[in-house]
């Protein structure tokens, strides 16, 4: 058995550019004004807009703002765009010549409420073009620098991550020190211990493939199966017991076309289709957990964690086994439903949601992640039954 990891590229340095909060008190409306002018786009969503300025280093400049808090106003390809048609090109390579992880770009623009109104900043220079690429956010600002004395600011360029990495927890550490990662930290990546192994494969062939044999049993005799040879179970590992299973489920019929495209091959389906298929057997089970848990709670004294009642949601610390990678679909059911671990007996080349096609699995920004086990003996034991489809 091995766990489907999602190999990915690691991340590199992209330029970005930071304002100083001169003062505490405004750090919520230079966050306010930064979200309604420049926002977070698809480069620095997985960067935190606020960040307590590190202690300077011999080769910062001296910092004259107060409060030590610096916010993130645009970063990544966009902003590097941005400075590149803003600015001369001699000017901009002798930035991007540097190395952006041994000398980040720390050139500061300090301006006071006063100069903010001007126009007549020095465009040939690289701190005159960086003001006036941001003469949106001054101008909104400079209403309270005023009546706050007419405060400094200090404009950095810095560098950040192109993505957070999701699997690789030493790089989410390194990027996360050189500017803070909004994105979530990844688990640290272990071996399936021999005990997980074996049960795993266990219940994969009891209880699964038990549902699938008699899945392709069920037609009449001498004529292919109905059904397509699809079923998945829900265990609950605390406990040691199953909490429910995808039998019963007629869905999945082989003269449907909605049915069979998401896991056979389109020559190998029929040409129509009969209906709308939504329950797949991983959806299937997961409203019988769902029953089950709505009537457990009906019948039983809830348990109370600091004083609330605590009901587990859907499928939280429960492992679905399912015969075949689910479908894109199903998996972002999974997401919803807080499973914990998903093993899968057989891929799905066709659009498989956890490693074959698509990594449902591994995508970052989504607020659930989940451990994926591809069941790789038991599949190499059934090779010869052409995977029950």
């Amino acid at each position: 058995m091995e766990e489907v990891i999602i190999s990915e590229e690691p991340p590199h340095g992209l330029p970005a550019v930071v304002v100083g909060v001169p003062d505490p008190r405004l750090t919520e409306r230079f966050l306010r004004i930064a979200n309604q002018l420049h926002p977070l786009d698809d480069w620095t969503r997985h960067l935190k807009r606020i960040r307590r300025r590190p202690a300077p280093v011999l080769d910062d400049p001296p910092c004259e703002a107060g409060g030590g808090v610096e916010l993130l106003l645009e970063g990544g390809v966009g902003f590097r765009l941005r400075c590149e048609n803003a600015l001369p090109d001699l000017l901009w390579r002798s930035y991007t010549l540097l190395d952006p992880l041994l000398f980040p770009l720390m050139e500061e623009v300090k301006t006071d409420s006063k100069e903010m109104e001007k126009g007549e900043e020095d465009k040939d220079s690289f701190q005159g073009q960086l003001r006036n690429m941001y003469r949106d956010f001054l101008h909104e600002i400079a209403r309270d620098m005023d009546q706050m004395g007419g405060l400094t600011l200090v404009f950095r360029v810095v560098v950040v991550s192109s993505h957070g990495p999701s699997q690789r927890p030493e790089l989410w550490h390194r990027w996360n020190s050189v500017w803070p990662l909004a994105s979530p930290r990844p688990r640290p990546c272990e071996l399936p211990s021999d005990a997980l192994i074996e049960g795993a494969n266990a219940r994969m062939r009891e209880k699964v493939l038990a549902i699938c044999e008699g899945l392709v049993r069920g037609g009449p005799a001498g004529q292919r199966p109905s059904l397509l040879g699809i079923a998945a179970a829900v265990y609950d590992p605390s406990c040691g017991r199953w909490v429910g299973d995808s039998a019963g489920c007629t869905a999945m019929r082989r003269d449907n076309l909605n049915a069979c495209g998401p896991y056979v091959e389109r020559s190998r389906c029929p040409p129509t289709s009969t209906g709308v298929i939504l329950e797949h057997p991983v959806i299937h089970v997961l409203k019988r957990v769902s029953t089950a848990a709505a009537e457990a709670k009906n019948i039983s004294t809830p348990e109370m964690i600091e004083g609330r009642e605590f009901v587990p949601y859907l499928a939280t610390n429960l492992d679905l086994y399912v015969s075949h990678e689910p479908c894109t679909m199903c998996s972002m059911a999974l997401v919803h439903s807080r499973i914990a671990r998903v093993f899968y007996c057989f891929p799905n080349k066709v659009d498989g949601g956890l490693g074959s096609v698509h990594a449902i699995h591994g995508i970052a920004s989504l607020n659930h992640h989940f451990r994926v086990y591809h069941c790789t003996k038991v599949e190499e034991e059934y090779k010869d039954r052409n995977h029950f489809l």
